[in-house]
């Protein structure tokens, strides 16, 4: 295990950007720069010294956009010319190979920030003492891994285990529990706190076993949760919620206003095309980040489904003009053929 001096006695916490022009939709990063300048505009109006990011920096695991990191590298020069000091965790989608955390993209930043690829001691001159474990994909290991450093806590500290792990009955979604992973009663027995990154909602598991969650919303799997990141001062960790970031929400013609859409994006529920069309009329003209179509087919038993990000996605309404089109032609092959013409086009746009 690593060990090192942690001169500190404040710090932030925050998680999972997963960095990434989603649906091809570059605003997507640009909302990312957003958190990270409003992460900046915390720690040096709260003094705070340090920022220990708990993995999952980018998305892709096995590639980077040369574009996302043209975007986001200059902002992590920031925080550190700012006087901040920045720890990074290995997470799952920062590593090509799901067994090792050693090759990672984020040592791209280890000119600015200090790279946590293994198990990692920060022994404070103070009250803390801090350890990090980056993401570890079997779970014996990482209960292994838990175990070899719980000697090295101190009876007159606050012992912090940060991580990017599983914790049982943690959850994912709105629908799944994980049922694998770290015990939380023995955590919570054998830690003063626990916080992990890797879950995107944020939620307490104990009372001081969290996860910190996602600084803000990813996907449709994330409606109503709240996003943001924990600081810790004065001895007392505070949630800070982040208000500004385009939230994912669903929208239908009974609850459509134009507030409730503005900068968000919307998923539509409407019972056929015509609808659609007449809804997403009202929601563009409200200025929404991005709309995503559910239509209920007259027989209501299939959805059609597609992000439609900024108007760029129009795949799903060329099946749908084709399939209900008389064209004398084989439709299938006309949807295969104009499929692979927009994945050309979206290749090469990104």
């Amino acid at each position: 295990m690593n060990i090192e001096l942690f001169e500190g006695e404040d710090f932030l916490i925050f998680s999972d950007l997963h960095a990434h022009p989603h649906s091809q939709n570059w605003d997507r990063v640009d909302h990312v720069l957003e958190v990270l300048e409003w992460i900046k505009k915390i720690c040096v109006e709260k003094k705070i010294s340090t920022i220990i990011f708990l993995g999952d920096f980018f998305h892709i695991k096995d590639k980077l956009l040369s574009r996302v990191v043209a975007k986001v590298f200059p902002k992590i020069v920031e925080l550190k010319d700012a006087g901040i000091k920045i720890i990074m965790l290995v997470g799952n989608h920062d590593q090509p190979k799901k067994d090792s955390s050693e090759e990672n993209s984020l040592i791209l930043f280890s000119e600015s920030a200090t790279i946590v690829d293994s198990p990692t001691h920060l022994k404070g001159k103070n009250k803390l003492n801090i350890f990090l474990i980056p993401h570890i994909e079997n779970y014996e290991t990482l209960i292994e891994a838990v175990e070899e450093i719980k000697p090295f806590r101190e009876d007159n500290k606050i012992n912090l285990l940060l991580g990017h792990f599983n914790i049982i009955s943690g959850k994912l979604n709105e629908f799944k529990q994980e049922d694998k992973g770290l015990d939380p009663s023995e955590l919570s027995k054998d830690w003063d706190y626990v916080i992990s990154g890797h879950f995107h909602a944020y939620q307490k598991i104990r009372n001081n076993v969290w996860y910190v969650g996602s600084p803000l919303q990813i996907n449709f799997g994330e409606i109503e949760q709240n996003k943001g990141v924990i600081t810790y001062q004065n001895n007392q960790f505070n949630f800070i919620e982040n208000t500004f970031s385009p939230k994912f929400i669903d929208v239908n013609e009974e609850n459509f206003t134009p507030e409730l859409v503005r900068n968000n994006y919307c998923r539509m529920y409407v019972p056929s095309m015509e609808k659609a069309n007449e809804l997403r009329e009202k929601i563009e003209a409200a200025e929404a980040a991005g709309i995503d179509v559910r239509i209920n087919i007259q027989e209501g038993t299939e959805i059609f489904t597609r992000n439609w990000d900024n108007k760029r996605d129009i795949l799903t309404l060329a099946k749908e003009w084709v399939e209900k089109s008389d064209v004398d032609l084989d439709k299938s092959k006309l949807i295969e053929l104009g499929s692979d013409i927009i994945k050309i086009v979206r290749s090469n746009e990104a």
